[in-house]
């Protein structure tokens, strides 16, 4: 494994924080189609689109444009190129001026960057996303903690350092070490979005973030493990913005338990979920275990 260099370095310019955000970048092909076809049918699609997908690589190329300082990407792409797909993606990030030369090279003849086909449907909105990593593995922890943190603890005094939570216990290994090498004005936050993460999985993945970001889908299928009976009333309330709303309640009974586990100052991470046309909620300043 190597780092790729296809950029000039990093600027040395400390005016402003430098987001670095570590996750997976896709390769999207979105077929719009009049209607979702049923099984074992041909159909044409009216459009075909070729993207750069991933949440974190969109977030980047959104991030960099409210121009509140610099971003990079930090991820892993086939060393092989990929018939051309890791060159599409990086060449997509650098035209909204994202950084990615720390990113992680993996060798490999069988493998590809990254895929999704998605079927968008006209007659009802709907998106249908099938996905493939192509046998390209996550970011490596080892990777990370030898040649990403020590360059971000040089250069970057003032950072936003964020993580895809998609393989909980890597992902968990690198905010930790984040976390014990830290400066004083970085801040660490970890994306939840995959909804088979149990609570447990997530408290471990979330110790020592100072922002959480948890998905609705995520909420809508661990709610009752996290409120018990509660939750069934509470799912009812998922159309209405007040402090009755299930986010709530379930980043209340998540935050609880993470400062009951974490015994340490807890009360500072804010916890975030999104939810769709409602916008999002947050909540901050637990102080104990059950949730207030």
């Amino acid at each position: 494994n190597d780092a790729g260099h296809d950029t000039a370095p990093m600027s040395d310019s400390r005016a402003k924080c430098h987001f670095a955000l570590v996750g997976g970048v896709y390769i999207d092909e979105i077929h719009e189609v009049a209607a979702y076809p049923s099984e074992d049918s041909a159909i044409r699609a009216a459009s075909v689109q070729r993207r750069r997908g991933g949440n974190v690589g969109n977030s980047a190329a959104v991030l960099s444009q409210l121009d509140a300082g610099s971003v990079e990407w930090v991820g892993v792409v086939p060393a092989n190129g990929g018939d051309g797909a890791v060159a599409f993606a990086l060449d997509s990030l650098h035209a909204y001026n994202v950084r990615t030369e720390r990113h992680e090279r993996v060798q490999g003849e069988a493998i590809g960057m990254p895929t999704s086909m998605i079927l968008s449907s006209r007659a009802t909105g709907s998106r249908t996303i099938v996905s493939s990593r192509r046998g390209l593995r996550e970011l490596c922890a080892e990777y990370f903690s030898r040649e990403v943190l020590p360059a971000l603890v040089r250069d970057h005094p003032v950072l936003w350092l964020h993580f895809e939570g998609r393989e909980p216990g890597s992902v968990a290994r690198m905010v930790a070490e984040a976390d014990r090498a830290r400066l004083a004005a970085w801040r660490l936050s970890v994306e939840v979005e995959k909804p088979t993460f149990t609570p447990e999985a997530v408290l471990t993945l979330l110790a020592g973030a100072d922002v959480a970001f948890v998905s609705r889908e995520w909420v809508l299928r661990n709610a009752a493990a996290l409120l018990g009976g509660e939750a069934a009333s509470r799912q009812r309330q998922t159309e209405r913005l007040d402090d009755c709303h299930l986010a709530i309640a379930t980043l209340r009974a998540l935050a609880g338990r993470s400062l009951a586990a974490a015994k340490r100052g807890s009360a500072g991470v804010t916890w975030v979920c999104a939810w769709g046309a409602l916008g999002a909620f947050a909540l901050t300043g637990v102080r104990d275990e059950g949730g207030r």
